[in-house]
């Protein structure tokens, strides 16, 4: 036997006990699949039979029969005496048994039943409420002669619904659009002052040079505890950007994308 076999051996493989069924045995949360929905691979189209036997089965094999009563020894033995008295406690035995069974096996139907009604008059009365909330609504939207400014059925109302999330979804595409846009016309209008190995000598030279510089900072302490630096350019960069989003520009004095976008639908 080589390893393989002997792995197999060890762990022999499990059997699937999940069943594919047809939509029309379809009950949500019970059994099947939805329509629409296909089963997992390797599954079984119908339920595996189990191998325990029925409990009215087994009892009902110790009950007496006809044959057994005609065959009835009529000795007066004290050994038949013994054994007729065995199989009647035993007759007995499966028939008292066979009764709970039945008396179970009825309660736990009626319980079923009473929770199958009780789902169906939950359901029956969610929608009689969902019924009771539209029919109020629309008697309020015709009193206040708002038929035509908004949807009558829950068909329409959906459609309304979908049709706001699509112009939301285009909405915030185009401000991302915008965005990025704005950004790449800022780069582009930069591009003069990116520091190259051609200018970076005279832009150094500048930074030294001119007037308004920020403070030296030491450490970072002094960085902590200095507010000129940090707050000046905050506001500034707040004020740019206040500036660019109500003048429609780009770094304060350049042509944005919504006047860019403009152009574009008038030309």
């Amino acid at each position: 036997m080589n390893p393989s076999q002997r792995v197999l051996r060890a762990f022999p493989a499990r059997s699937v006990r999940c069943y594919s069924s047809s939509s029309s045995d379809y009950i949500p949360g019970r059994r099947g699949y939805a329509p629409g929905f296909n089963a997992p691979v390797n599954t079984r189209n119908s339920p595996k039979p189990s191998r325990k036997t029925p409990l009215e089965t087994t009892l009902a094999s110790h009950l007496p029969s006809g044959e057994n009563a005609q065959r009835k020894s009529e000795s007066k033995s004290g050994m038949n005496a013994y054994r007729e008295a065995v199989r009647s406690k035993r007759f007995e035995y499966a028939q008292e048994l066979l009764t709970a069974h039945a008396q179970r096996r009825q309660q736990s139907l009626q319980k079923q039943e009473e929770n199958f009604k009780q789902l169906d008059s939950q359901r029956q009365q969610l929608l009689s409420e969902k019924q009771a909330a539209i029919s109020h609504e629309q008697e309020v939207i015709h009193e206040l002669e708002l038929d035509s400014a908004l949807p009558t059925t829950e068909s329409e109302t959906l459609a309304a619904r979908d049709a706001h999330r699509l112009e939301n979804l285009r909405a915030q595409k185009r401000e991302q659009s915008d965005a990025r846009l704005n950004k790449l016309l800022a780069i582009y209008h930069d591009s003069n002052n990116f520091i190259t190995r051609e200018n970076l000598d005279s832009k150094l030279s500048a930074l030294v040079h001119q007037e308004n510089r920020p403070p030296f900072m030491q450490t970072y302490d002094d960085l902590k505890t200095s507010q000129e630096v940090g707050d000046v350019q905050q506001l500034q960069r707040r004020e740019a950007m206040l500036r660019d989003v109500m003048e429609g520009t780009v770094s304060g004095q350049h042509v944005g994308a919504r006047a860019v976008r403009e152009w574009v639908e008038k030309n």
